[in-house]
């Protein structure tokens, strides 16, 4: 555009500058010639003389055209000059337009280059700037994920820190509410064992047994199902149930205080009688017995396998020291309040499988049978969320073994006495933890002893100064309150426990250790009852023990010795039992006599009900 510019105003000048000497050569500079005092003649006559001498110069060059007047020659002048002006002009701006034209089509051309450039400095800017985006982008996710995992590391360490104090919490709540729940059972265990145990209580107990039952099963639950988030309606509840059963004690002894007094002084009265009575009936059955024996045929009735009341005796209190010594192996364990609640887990590990046997199947009670077996053999079980072993303490496998005994022997008085069948599915497991653990079967049998002397048998014989009480306590009578209990409670107890010892006699083993002979089998029964035949009989007792033990293991041991134990039974019907009638004609002693002529009549003795099949388990 510029150079264009240039030309233009070069060539403006060349064509000022050829006028301009024109203009000279006509002598005009003395002579105004434009505005108000522009000499005109003079022009006129300039022009004209130019004029002229332009006509003549195109006369000269056209030689064709004629002579004009000077008016016309300049009128022709103008004209051509006009036109050349205009042809110039036109020519002067066409040139312009096409240089116009050039200069757009190159402004157009370099813009269209700078606009290329433009754009691909454009598109490498953004390729460079997208891969500096990719790149924050990439470092931007790193750091994302690098400030994420470190925000779980920290959410994490945060929920495990959270967690280790709240478990810390809830194990310090549930010592302190286990502490709780455990004095509340110990209270609740105290009433409810003291209620039944109280035999007079059981003219009552009828009336409350639903809610005793109930009250026992809530109390058990508590302690199967506690959960130390949930401690406080446990505890809250068991303090609850503890309450109940104080109150329905406390109603049950309201209801009998008077029947105490009444019964105390008539069974003063009676006591006094029946000694009386029985020393008087004993000394006649001697006299008619020795009478009965030197009349027998010689032979026909010897018993055989018997001990002398000497070595009775002396089996008996050694069995009795054993006892004792063993509970003093754990009396640091049993003083020891730190060890309060492992006491309580042990009892629960041993508790519950032993309230839970039952004849339901083979399956069930070898279950309950091995938890046992792994607890005494000093493996950690699990009992109510609880894992309990007695390796926990030095002198814990003592204290188990000795409890599991204990517990046994009082399923007798407890649940045989009212269930006879619940017997043998007790007396399996019995003697399953018999083969494995000796001391266990000692235990058992000390503790039978204790609860009931004629197991020895043993008549305890009243001593010089020995109250009535001491006297009909080593009988196995139990006294509340100062008060014995009812002689018909008494035998009740008694059918329990000899019919579970029965059981254990004739159990046989299951299928795994049918090679193995029962530690405490048929001939322990042979010799109980020869003993027991070679003893005076008590009134009600001996008919009570023969008749429960012969209903048992009766049959069994008809099968194992045949005629000698046919000649057990002759001898009972042909001479014990008239000596039985002679001092004795209660219930007892009526019912033992039906039973007598059943087997006498029949030839055979009828097995049991609720005896285990040999392939139950």
């Amino acid at each position: 555009m510029d150079e264009l510019t240039s030309t233009f105003e070069e060539k403006l000048k060349i064509s000022a500058l050829s006028k301009l000497k024109g203009v000279n050569n006509l002598n005009f500079m003395n002579c105004v010639t434009i505005g108000p005092n522009a000499n005109v003649s003079q022009d006129k006559e300039n022009i004209k003389i130019t004029s002229v001498k332009n006509v003549e110069k195109s006369k000269s060059v056209t030689q064709r055209e004629p002579s004009l007047s000077n008016n016309k020659l300049y009128v022709e002048f103008e004209n051509l000059r006009k036109q050349n002006v205009r042809k110039v002009t036109l020519d002067k701006t066409r040139f312009f337009l096409e240089e116009e034209n050039k200069i757009k089509e190159n402004l157009k051309q370099v813009r269209e280059k700078s606009a290329k450039e433009l754009q691909e400095r454009i598109n490498q800017q953004d390729k460079l700037l997208n891969h500096e985006i990719l790149k924050i982008d990439l470092q931007a996710k790193k750091e994302t994920a690098l400030l994420e995992e470190l925000r779980r590391v920290q959410e994490k360490k945060r929920s495990e820190d959270a967690l280790r104090i709240q478990n810390k919490h809830l194990e310090l709540q549930r010592v302190k509410f286990l502490d709780s729940l455990i004095q509340y059972q110990t209270e609740f265990r105290k009433e409810f064992n003291g209620i039944y145990e109280d035999d007079e209580n059981k003219e009552v107990i009828p009336k409350y047994e639903e809610n005793l039952v109930q009250l026992n099963g809530n109390m058990e639950k508590i302690l199967t199902d506690f959960d130390a988030k949930n401690g406080n309606i446990f505890v809250e509840n068991a303090y609850k149930i503890v309450n109940k059963i104080k109150e329905i004690r406390k109603i049950i002894g309201e209801e009998l205080e008077n029947l105490r007094l009444k019964k105390s002084e008539e069974l003063r009265q009676k006591e006094e009688v029946l000694k009386q009575q029985e020393a008087k009936k004993i000394e006649e059955a001697e006299k008619k017995a020795a009478a009965s024996v030197e009349n027998s045929e010689p032979g026909v009735y010897e018993l055989g396998n018997t001990q002398s009341y000497y070595e009775t005796y002396t089996a008996y209190k050694n069995l009795q020291d054993y006892l004792k010594n063993y509970e003093e192996s754990y009396k640091n364990l049993l003083n020891d309040e730190r060890y309060k609640k492992y006491r309580f887990d042990c009892q629960k590990a041993i508790n519950m499988p032993i309230n839970a046997i039952t004849a339901v199947s083979g399956a069930h009670l070898t279950d309950k049978l091995n938890r046992l077996m792994r607890f005494l053999s000093g493996q950690t079980v699990e009992v109510a969320n609880v894992r309990v072993s007695i390796g926990q303490h030095p002198e814990a496998v003592a204290y188990c073994t000795d409890l599991l005994a204990k517990k046994f022997v009082r399923q007798g008085d407890l649940m045989v006495s009212s269930n006879p069948k619940a017997a043998f599915p007790f007396a399996a497991v019995i003697v399953g933890l018999w083969n494995e653990f000796p001391d266990f079967g000692k235990l058992i049998l000390a503790h039978f002893h204790k609860e009931c002397v004629y197991l020895v048998p043993f008549y305890p014989v009243q001593e010089e100064g020995q109250t009535n009480e001491d006297y009909y306590k080593a009988l196995g009578y139990r006294y509340t309150d100062g008060i014995v209990e009812e002689h018909d409670k008494f035998l009740k107890r008694l059918t329990g426990i000899i019919r579970l010892y029965a059981a254990i006699i004739v159990t046989k083993q299951r299928q795994a250790k049918r090679n193995i002979p029962n530690p405490h089998g048929l001939e322990c029964g042979w010799r109980w009852l020869a003993s027991i035949l070679n003893l005076e009989p008590r009134i009600d007792v001996t008919a009570t023990l023969l008749f429960n033990f012969l209903d048992v293991a009766g049959s069994a041991m008809l099968i194992a010795y045949g005629k000698q134990f046919k000649k057990i039974i002759s001898y009972i019907y042909e001479i014990f039992y008239p000596r039985m009638i002679k001092i004795d004609s209660g219930g007892p002693v009526v019912r033992f006599h039906v039973f007598l002529n059943s087997i006498i009549k029949s030839k055979r003795i009828q097995p049991p009900e609720g005896t285990l099949p040999d392939n139950f388990w």
